[in-house]
């Protein structure tokens, strides 16, 4: 699959493509490499060309009918829904807005006419309340018991806003499932032993306990944070699929997904096997593969135009551009952050050792595979360990050396510790960072500070503590449920907390618009993550006119790499549920005019 843009003085077509496609491309007149820039550039003059050569293989980032000087198509039909279709009311004081109530009654039309929909709206603009606009429909209409599968952090979440804006609490047993196994069963007996019911559960206790989840017999199912079961023939997607199985089913998801058409495949087979048939006619008819030694890897998409259509049928993106409310303007704030002289030696000795177990992890795999046995196969395993643990080191070297004296790993102790003195004081990373939140407090702002680790977070809890006298609050996998739920509420409702620190596991689904402010101690390993960490305080709900985003990055890091990855691919939309201009002007006149 090709991505295509023009550039702004419409003379040429920049081409982004696997590899794969080098020889198609160097087909065309014109065709020139540009390293700088890694995309491939024709003359527009040749656009005839590449499309005859691509054909329903390429994503025209600039729309087609703009490079080819055509008519704008109407897309009027995409966004036709039944207009007898009523999307219910929330409860006071909250009222959807235009956009949602367009977007519930859309998902309903869908549910309608498939058994199911997918509402991929971008993060921050408010999919909970059409979702449960969409859930007062489906128990209007029949359904007793509804099923809620998310992540495990926003399961309170769920909870109160249901009782907040439905009075289901009055006809229907709200339970959440809590942390242990007695708290599940509970919850599950209640459902069972009650005519009507919402069961909230979060994915790991739904693997855990499909069976009797499964048995309670549910009418429709809300699935959040759907880019979860988007791999096809994964556990969580089969086990998903079973449960949903003949039932009606709603996805939810703020991250682009889709931008490969097994994801798309993953999540819509779920709950409809036979709206893209089977996965191997599926792979023939849509999905361009390539050979890579021991494995086929997914390269591209074919037949784009139908694959597009069909998708787009059963799922509603909108961005802030397609609806009627303005999101707080993103403010994005590099920080460099210099290596010291700990670092460096840090650094080359984890590059060395790195080496040196290179070497014998390749004499060992040439042994096993002369005379296999497992004996070499537990050292195999043992050095390949060893080597990931020392890119893991590299990173925890950028972040701050301290973090060899927190490692449980008796290796990297025993091997790096030696290198780092007991007087070191801090990176200059840490030292920014409390330079900056020593800023946003003494401003009367709040912040969450994102990084990748557990370790990295408490060692940043205890450096403010240390240096500003300043409580702050965590928000990690370790900590149960309750814990992390105080811990939110104190930082939502108590001026007393400023400051949450949290790994991933707050990086989606919750609500957090009290802070203005995000800082990525590190940066996650891709843009869709990124954008999650933002839209915890970049939504409809927020009064800020704009977010600060601090990215603290270490010089010659995984942090570099990493940003410029994000600053290449966060803008960009899969080309399966991304929309041109002339989509987007049909998609807001339907929420003007139904």
């Amino acid at each position: 699959m090709l991505t295509v843009t023009q550039s702004q003085d419409g003379q040429y077509l920049l081409i982004k493509a696997h590899y794969f496609y080098t020889q198609r491309i160097k087909n065309i007149p014109s065709a020139v490499w540009n390293p700088d820039g890694k995309f491939w550039q024709i003359n527009s003059s040749y656009a005839y060309q590449l499309e005859n050569e691509f054909h329903d293989e390429i994503y025209y980032k600039t729309p087609f009918w703009v490079i080819f000087k055509k008519p704008k198509p109407d897309y009027t039909l995409l966004y036709n829904i039944d207009k007898s279709i009523i999307a219910p009311s929330l409860m006071q004081p909250y009222k959807l807005y235009d956009y949602q109530e367009y977007g519930a009654r859309f998902a309903i039309d869908r549910i309608n006419k498939h058994g199911f929909c997918i509402i991929a709206d971008d993060v921050g603009l408010g999919k909970t309340p059409q979702a449960i606009s969409v859930l007062l429909d489906r128990v209007n209409n029949g359904a007793k018991k509804v099923l809620i599968i998310c992540k495990k952090s926003i399961k309170s979440q769920w909870a109160d806003e249901i009782d907040k804006f439905t009075d289901l609490h009055l006809t229907f047993v709200t339970e959440k499932t809590g942390d242990t196994k007695a708290k599940r069963t509970k919850a599950y007996n209640a459902i069972s032993n009650s005519q009507n019911g919402i069961l909230i559960t979060n994915y790991q206790s739904f693997l855990n306990d499909e069976a009797i989840i499964n048995s309670l017999n549910f009418d429709f199912v809300i699935i959040d944070e759907a880019h979860v079961v988007s791999g096809h023939g994964t556990k969580t997607n089969d086990a998903i699929q079973r449960v949903v199985s003949g039932k009606q089913c709603l996805f939810l998801t703020g991250t682009p997904v889709m931008s490969k058409p097994e994801q798309a495949y993953g999540i819509i087979s779920i709950s409809n096997p036979k709206y893209f048939g089977s996965w191997k006619s599926f792979k023939k008819e849509f999905i361009v593969e390539q050979f890579q030694g021991n494995y086929t890897a997914t390269i591209g998409a074919k037949n784009l135009s139908k694959l597009r259509n069909m998708i787009q049928d059963v799922m509603i993106r909108r961005t802030e551009y397609e609806v009627s409310v303005s999101l707080p303007k993103t403010v994005e704030i590099p920080i460099n952050c210099p290596l010291d002289g700990t670092q460096n030696t840090l650094i080359f000795e984890i590059n060395k050792k790195r080496e040196e177990l290179l070497k014998e992890f390749d004499c060992l795999m040439t042994q096993y595979n002369k005379n296999p046995n497992q004996g070499l196969y537990q050292r195999l395993q043992q050095t390949d360990a060893q080597i990931k643990g020392l890119i893991a080191a590299t990173q925890a070297t950028a972040d701050d050396p301290r973090m060899f004296y927190m490692s449980t790993s008796q290796y990297l102790q025993k091997n790096f510790l030696q290198f780092v003195p007991n007087n070191y004081k801090y990176s200059s990373k840490v030292e920014k960072l409390v330079d900056i939140v020593d800023n946003i407090v003494d401003s009367g702002h709040k912040a969450i500070i994102f990084t990748k680790f557990r370790t990295s977070a408490l060692l940043i809890q205890e450096q403010l503590k240390k240096d500003l006298k300043l409580e702050s609050l965590l928000y990690t996998g370790k900590e149960n449920e309750s814990q992390r739920d105080n811990n939110i509420n104190l930082f939502k409702n108590d001026d007393d907390y400023k400051i949450l620190i949290a790994t991933e596991a707050g990086a989606e689904g919750l609500n957090l618009t009290v802070a203005k402010y995000v800082i990525n101690f590190n940066l996650p390993d891709t843009a869709a993550i990124y954008t999650q960490r933002i839209g915890r305080i970049r939504r409809v709900s927020s009064t800020f006119n704009n977010v600060i985003v601090y990215n603290l990055l270490t010089d010659n890091s995984k942090d570099t790499e990493r940003w410029e990855n994000i600053e290449r691919n966060k803008n960009l939309e899969g080309a399966l549920v991304s929309v041109d201009e002339a989509q987007q002007e049909a998609l807001i006149n339907a929420m003007k005019n139904n």
